[in-house]
């Protein structure tokens, strides 16, 4: 009985729509990412990090991993760990793959820009909704950062990559 549950199950199995590669490769550049924080950013200013204060003079004694493309390295892999991952869970063609693409560069983008027009988004947003958490969350991240113009180049590039890498790990008839 139950070798033929698992022969009918095997038969019936649908193909996953998930590309395993990308995602794979999506999670761990995300985790090259982060590494970035771990080893050299103050950790109140890194949202996820604030509450794991007390364990931030452990990391901080790990070498600089980055060396000078350090302060940009979370920007070109943010953007191409995250557009790896939403790319390997959706229909894998050309229109997507653009979508994809565009999304996550204009989020990274916004999130930048955001930080050189602080002032700007504290005055128009925080001041009127201090009790709004989002809004909060926001306006911390952008007084907390510092504008970079390679920062934009970097994700840039964290685009380029991606699109380069969606190519080599699709299936040649969708892209």
């Amino acid at each position: 009985m139950s070798q033929n549950f698992f022969e009918n199950s095997k038969k019936n199995k649908k193909p996953s729509i998930i590309n395993k590669t990308q995602f794979i490769l999506g999670l761990i550049f995300l985790f090259v990412g982060s590494l970035e924080y771990f080893t050299s950013r103050p950790w109140e200013t890194v949202y996820f990090l604030s509450k794991f204060s007390f364990l931030e003079k452990y990391f901080h004694k790990m070498p600089d991993i980055f060396g000078s493309f350090g302060g940009n390295a979370p920007e070109l892999f943010h953007v191409l760990a995250f557009s790896l991952l939403t790319y390997s869970v959706i229909s894998q063609n050309r229109k997507n793959l653009i979508i994809v693409s565009i999304f996550w560069l204009t989020i990274d983008s916004l999130f930048e820009i955001g930080q050189e027009y602080s002032a700007f988004f504290h005055e128009s947003l925080a001041e009127k909704f201090p009790n709004n958490s989002l809004i909060t969350v926001f306006d911390n991240y952008f007084r907390n950062g510092s504008y970079d113009h390679f920062d934009l180049l970097a994700t840039l590039f964290g685009s380029l990559i991606f699109i380069l890498l969606a190519k080599i790990t699709s299936k040649p008839k969708n892209i």
